[in-house]
């Protein structure tokens, strides 16, 4: 991490739009695809170098998918097929 910025790997906005699309490919509904992207909506939406999911987001929203079962409807294989994709583009 530098002085004066933030060095953390992010997931970008147009990263996003590719993890959704390979999600897309692998059986994902639209509904599940809006639905996480609220997830990550905030990040997205931080302005400077604050923008976008930084690892630590991409865990805690993991983690939380996994132990909030009964809020969403993505199974354990979906959950893991998030992380990777996810992580994949940091």
């Amino acid at each position: 991490m530098g002085f004066f910025g933030d060095d953390k790997p992010k997931v970008s906005g147009d990263e996003f739009h590719k993890v959704k699309s390979y999600l897309s490919e692998k059986g994902f509904s639209h509904r599940e695809l809006e639905q996480l992207g609220g997830y990550f909506q905030g990040s997205m939406h931080e302005e400077g170098s604050q923008k976008g999911v930084d690892k630590h987001e991409v865990d805690r929203t993991v983690d939380w998918l996994r132990e909030h079962k009964h809020h969403h409807s993505f199974s354990d294989g979906q959950i893991d097929t998030i992380e990777h994709a996810m992580k994949k583009h940091l």
